[in-house]
């Protein structure tokens, strides 16, 4: 899976956090999806949201 697109899906914070933490590297043991594109264009991501993603992206790499 190399993209993504939930656009207009009506996801909330609790949404993305679930979707984050599934894509958070928390053990390199593990092997984490690896996505280059994911639209999340048109949801309802509150700053709380949006601070999942940032940890998540922080993470990832």
């Amino acid at each position: 899976l190399r993209s993504l697109s939930l656009r207009l899906c009506h996801l909330e914070d609790s949404g993305i956090e679930k979707i984050a933490k599934h894509l958070e590297h928390t053990d390199n043991k593990l092997k984490s999806p690896i996505l280059n594109r994911l639209n999340l264009a048109n949801n309802r991501i509150s700053d709380v949201g949006a601070e999942f993603l940032s940890k998540m992206l922080r993470t990832n790499r």
